[in-house]
């Protein structure tokens, strides 16, 4: 799967999957990976290690507000 594609799935998360506040393109040991930010460490249960072939970096950040 081609990393745009991938993040663009991985963004229907903030939707789908509760305290999941943001998702980015980060690196992780040079190579680019989907970074996803939640409100919590329980948030991050059923996320995936990798999408498509690229990894999922997970940050807590707390909650997002606008």
């Amino acid at each position: 799967m081609e990393f745009a594609e991938a993040l663009k799935t991985a963004e229907a998360w903030m939707d789908e999957m509760e305290g999941v506040q943001g998702v980015a393109e980060g690196e992780l040991d040079g190579e680019r990976c989907i970074t996803v930010f939640v409100a919590s460490l329980d948030a991050a249960k059923g996320l995936p290690e990798e999408l498509g072939g690229h990894k999922v970096v997970v940050e807590p950040s707390g909650s997002f507000r606008a």
